[in-house]
């Protein structure tokens, strides 16, 4: 296995203009249910990932047929010819859970490993298998989650909690139920509204995508081809608006979509950011040092995204005042701090949440990602850092980031990936 690092020389203005990759958490449950369509599914604006890689091999071991052209992916699953995901597979990504809903609604059968991802604190599946068993499968645990349902029928489901992953299943289950499923205490982030949008292009009736109660009343048949073109991914946004309030410059996200990220948009105008929609996308600005926002709470959507609350983190490593920082949504997602210490922040970790105190400036060190958006805080912090700063478990960062040297590289930073 190749070892690669990023080496990123800061205090570089980031200035020009940036292509938003195709949504990661919005794509990995579309390529789920494209074992649900009959026939071909085109998914267009699908980026390079390795977490897509992996769901792509997925595809192909169920005997489905993959192709891609770019950023374009086909997948045939008229060739369907099994039911059964191996924990090899599974075990390096969390969304991989999805494929028993999906596999369920198509086959009336799944054996999924269990799921794997960042180690972000406890992630149970308990609210997967609840809703599957509510919904008249059998399922069974142990050296992987087995389900089976021979006569499913559509009822009224209420989550125990918000959990999006559980959503997404719920609904792709669904798609195989006879009547209508209505979901109660649906997750309502902007990757629940894409899947909607691709089971409807599917055929089915999806209903109420976006808040707490989602109707699905499944398609008798489904249509031949299908295409969805993969919205702009809303977090890699956030994560170039805090590159750029940690170097300073001025940069257009073309495709970003402010009414998906309202909070992050937000919470960057409260630290001096400035913003300038126009039809191509967003324009950000920012000068100087940033100011604290005071506090940061991670709220399931519409609240502040859990997913931005590392890079956001860095970048308050130096703003001026001490901001509160608190992860409602996952118990453990403070692991980059260590690293930022490496750096010169002023950071004291607390449970479930942090106080930063903001220094002038962070100095490069050789830091390491532990999981995937601590491996960006890490980037945003090196940007704006002074001197030269090494940043190994690339592996991480490479699961929800397109060639992210590359696109920091486009606007100008002094950034190269090393092997070895």
């Amino acid at each position: 296995m190749i070892v690669s690092r990023i080496v990123i020389e800061g205090q570089r203005r980031l200035c020009g203009e940036l292509e938003l990759q195709g949504s990661k958490n919005g794509v990995l449950p579309i390529l789920a249910a494209c074992v649900i369509n009959r026939g071909v599914s085109v998914i267009e604006n699908c980026p390079e990932l390795s977490d897509v890689e992996n769901t792509l091999l997925i595809l192909q071991s169920l005997g489905c047929t993959v192709s891609r052209e770019g950023h374009r992916v086909t997948v045939d699953a008229s060739t369907l010819n099994g039911s059964a995901v191996c924990g090899e597979m599974t075990g390096c990504m969390r969304s991989s859970i999805g494929f028993l809903g999906a596999l369920l609604a198509r086959t009336g059968s799944a054996e999924v490993g269990y799921p794997g991802g960042c180690a972000l604190g406890a992630r149970p599946i308990d609210i997967h298998i609840d809703l599957l068993r509510r919904l008249g499968a059998r399922v069974e645990c142990g050296g992987s989650v087995k389900a089976v349902c021979t006569d499913p029928k559509g009822s009224r489901i209420r989550l125990k909690g918000l959990s999006v992953g559980a959503t997404e299943n719920a609904m792709l289950f669904a798609c195989g139920c006879r009547g209508i499923t209505r979901i109660e205490n649906a997750a309502a982030e902007p990757e629940i509204v894409e899947l909607a949008e691709f089971l409807n292009a599917m055929g089915h009736r999806v209903k109420g995508a976006g808040g707490r109660c989602i109707e699905i009343t499944p398609a008798s048949t489904c249509r031949g081809t299908v295409v969805h073109r993969v919205h702009p991914d809303r977090i890699a946004a956030a994560t170039y608006i805090c590159a750029v309030m940690s170097a300073g410059g001025d940069v257009l996200l073309c495709g970003a979509r402010g009414c998906s990220m309202a909070n992050v948009v937000r919470t960057a105008a409260n630290m001096g950011c400035e913003f300038r929609y126009d039809r191509r996308g967003l324009r950000v600005s920012a000068n100087g040092r940033p100011t604290s926002p005071g506090r940061i709470i991670t709220r399931p959507h519409p609240g502040f995204p859990t997913d931005a609350q590392p890079m956001f983190t860095a970048v308050c490593s130096v703003a001026s005042g001490q901001t509160l920082i608190e992860d409602t949504v996952f118990s453990d997602r403070f692991r980059q701090c260590g690293e930022l210490i490496k750096m010169g922040a002023d950071i004291t970790v607390e449970s479930g949440r942090v106080r930063v105190k903001g220094v002038r400036e962070l100095q490069g060190a050789e830091v390491k990602a532990y999981d995937l958006r601590g491996g960006a805080a890490m980037a945003v912090a090196a940007v704006g850092a002074r001197g030269r700063t090494v940043i190994s478990g690339t592996e991480y960062i490479d699961r929800g980031y397109q060639r992210i040297e590359q696109s920091l590289a486009a606007l100008g930073a002094d950034v190269e990936r090393t092997d070895g």
